[in-house]
């Protein structure tokens, strides 16, 4: 996904919500539908296939041959028999998705790493049902150890590999059906986008060209009522239809006009009304429904992400026990009052739980009634509350939070109660940011969207990231997070 500055997210008009409309608008054409994606990606399908089921298979007969010493015929079998169980039902990195983000190598390594993990697990498993000695457990652990780099690196080079010139897809002939900002923004992020293979061939457009915002250089090819006609001349492949105000009469001619054509037709969302979050079709009673507003953590995914987030904590909390003594102490020592700091937010659907903290601000500030934002220079915050606020490390109990289940290793992070009635109110989708547990990091903060938020603006920035959070989540997003977080930290530490 392109880096989105504040600078992109400026406009002139003003919604309901109290700030811009065009901001929401600036989001468009960050998140293609996967299929549409995957359609004008410059990775070959082929090698997208390779990517994702013989990369995984390749690191691990690597690591087999690797260990071939400690391993005997059924335990070799059973590797064989997990891999294929694997393969068959999730395979390694998906292209398509990888290919959502900014950080697309950043990403794939997270992936590879967790679709690594997961494929080491169940090949450890099968290791110890067929192999009762005792060195079964160590034999899984060997095959970990070898597998997970050895497809990290296969998977990142593979991705390099297949964006180079001489292997990369022929480009595909793109049009636009409308000219506005968001079309023009859209086409300035296909055209610069290195995973996409594309020729964009032009606009379909029937206003004046005073009435137009400026085209930077792209002149309409034809008019919209023309399209069918230009088309039969010039065939394409991908036609994106971007008027975000057109009614129904508006889009039927459209499609008339697309439908002479053999083009795939694909509709930029009017993201100013707003964007769906897990948007999907199906059946109930026979009857279909349109989710536009869906739970992303679901069924297995849920099970995943909550074995991620009691794994994580705990493993944390071993290794970074040391410290919290440390920090506990340095909090009783500077100033009076417990070490730790309680207070209630909102968690997941809205439901209240009381988050721990190390104490940063004096005695007298938090027991006050009064929930205010710390700012910069705030007398309430202790010396080495400053140290704890920057580093982030007065955030660190909340992995019992996490450990408890109230929250998420990552997640939108949960603010105080009397903000979030205000907020509710203000900012428009606000209480969506509750689908899911807070989280102790989440996709706003590792965007530079953390700490005070002393405008309705720069909330609204950051609810916007939360909800593009939801929009797009998956287990190896919240890896991803979690490494893009370390670096954030020892980059401001």
């Amino acid at each position: 996904m392109r880096q989105r500055t504040m600078a992109s997210l400026h406009g002139n008009a003003r919604n309901e919500a109290g700030f811009d409309s065009t901001r929401s608008s600036a989001i468009q054409g960050e998140f293609m539908s996967t299929r549409a994606h995957a359609e004008l990606s410059a990775i070959r399908p082929v090698m997208a296939l390779a990517i994702r089921y013989l990369v995984p298979a390749a690191s691990a007969l690597l690591a087999m041959n690797a260990m071939g010493y400690a391993m005997n015929g059924m335990a070799a079998l059973a590797v064989l028999v997990a891999m294929a169980i694997f393969l068959a039902t999730s395979g390694g990195v998906d292209v398509a998705d990888v290919e959502r983000h900014e950080h697309r190598y950043m990403y794939a390594a997270a992936s590879s790493a967790m679709k690594a993990l997961e494929m080491s697990i169940v090949v450890g498993v099968m290791i110890m049902i067929v192999d009762r000695s005792g060195g079964a457990f160590w034999a899984g652990l060997r095959f970990a150890e070898i597998h997970i780099p050895a497809m990290l690196l296969m998977g990142l080079a593979s991705i390099w590999c297949s964006l180079q010139p001489p292997v990369r897809r022929p480009p595909s002939r793109v049009a636009v059906v409308g000219i506005n900002d968001s079309s023009l923004q859209f086409v300035g992020k296909m055209l610069s986008d290195p995973f996409l293979s594309l020729e964009f061939v032009g606009f379909f457009e029937d206003r004046e060209a005073e009435r137009l915002p400026p085209a930077h250089g792209h002149r309409p090819v034809s008019t919209i009522r023309g399209m069918g006609s230009y088309l039969a001349r010039n065939p394409v492949e991908h036609v994106f239809v971007s008027l975000p105000s057109a009614g129904e009469y508006r889009m039927q001619q459209v499609m008339d006009e697309l439908l002479n054509s053999s083009a795939s037709v694909h509709y930029l969302h009017d993201f100013a009304a707003f964007k769906p979050i897990h948007e999907s079709m199906a059946w109930v009673s026979d009857v279909p429904v349109h989710t536009v507003i869906g739970r992303p953590d679901i069924e297995l995914s849920g099970l995943l992400k909550r074995g991620f987030d009691i794994a994580a904590s705990v493993i944390a909390l071993v290794l970074l026990s040391p410290l919290l003594a440390a920090v506990a102490l340095l909090v009783k020592l500077e100033s009076p009052g417990p070490a730790l700091f309680r207070q209630v937010r909102y968690g997941e659907d809205g439901k209240p739980f009381s988050i721990y903290k190390f104490r940063s601000m004096t005695t007298a500030a938090c027991a006050s009634t009064e929930v205010r934002q710390a700012t910069q220079g705030d007398a309430r915050v202790t010396r080495l509350g400053r140290f704890l606020r920057k580093s982030s490390i007065d955030e660190l109990p909340q992995l019992l939070n996490i450990l408890r289940g109230d929250m998420s290793l990552v997640g939108p992070r949960p603010h105080a109660v009397p903000h979030n009635e205000h907020y509710r109110t203000l900012i428009r989708g606000y209480m969506l940011r509750h689908k899911v547990k807070p989280g102790l990091t989440g996709w706003a903060q590792i965007h530079d969207l953390r700490g005070e938020t002393e405008t309705l603006e720069k909330m609204a920035h950051r609810v916007q990231f939360d909800l593009d959070y939801l929009r797009q989540w998956s287990l190896a997003l919240d890896v991803y997070i979690v490494f893009c977080t370390f670096r954030q930290v020892f980059k401001g530490v």
